[in-house]
Parts: C-alpha cells; sequence; structure tokens
C-alpha cells in the first residue's frame, strides 16, 4: 500500500493541466513562500485584487498533468479568475508573472 504524504489541515490536492514552463517556475518560486501550494495561494490572492490583471501570452509550450496541494478558497480564486484566462494553466501563468514582479 502507498504511503501518501500528510497533508497540512485544509488543504487539498488538485491536478492541473499546466505548461511545463510554468511548472518549472512555480518550483523556481516555491523555495521563497515554503511551497508550491503557497506559492500558488499567494500569486491569486495578489491576481483577485489587481483591477488591471496581467495579460499572458499563450506560448504553446507542451502541457503536463500537474498535482498541486492547495486550499480550497485558493481553488475558488482560481475558478474565478477563469474568465479572465480561459484555462486554469493561464491562471497558474499569471500568477507565475505577478509573483515574479512582486520579488524583482
Amino acid at each position: 500500500m502507498m504511503k501518501s504524504k500528510v497533508k497540512k489541515p485544509g488543504l487539498i490536492d488538485k491536478s492541473f493541466k499546466v505548461p511545463v514552463d510554468v511548472i518549472r517556475s512555480i518550483e523556481e518560486l516555491a523555495p521563497v513562500f515554503g511551497s508550491n501550494g503557497r506559492a500558488i495561494q499567494v500569486g491569486t490572492e495578489l491576481l483577485i485584487n489587481m483591477r488591471r490583471k496581467p495579460n499572458v501570452e499563450e506560448n504553446h509550450q507542451p502541457v503536463s498533468a500537474q498535482t498541486y496541494s492547495i486550499t480550497p478558497r485558493t481553488l475558488d480564486l482560481i475558478e474565478r479568475l477563469l474568465p479572465d484566462y480561459e484555462k486554469r494553466g493561464a491562471v497558474l501563468r499569471a500568477v507565475v508573472q505577478v509573483l515574479q514582479e512582486q520579488l524583482v
């Protein structure tokens, strides 16, 4: 039997189809925030509060299924951002963009 990683309470595992360059960027940002999920959480919170949301380039990178441990609120915010970005992978690309701008 496979032992699943012990998750912090209140987190859910959610799989997204994410462009591979976005996956890499999230992994590079993760140490700053403590985890991939936390980086996504911070980024979605910033993004939802922006009146002018950043445009993201559709760059036709290959897409891979990636699972992140996130809070239900983070998932809710990603869903609320979908009308702006059409795809969840594009929402995560915008999240990466916002976080990178914060860290410059």
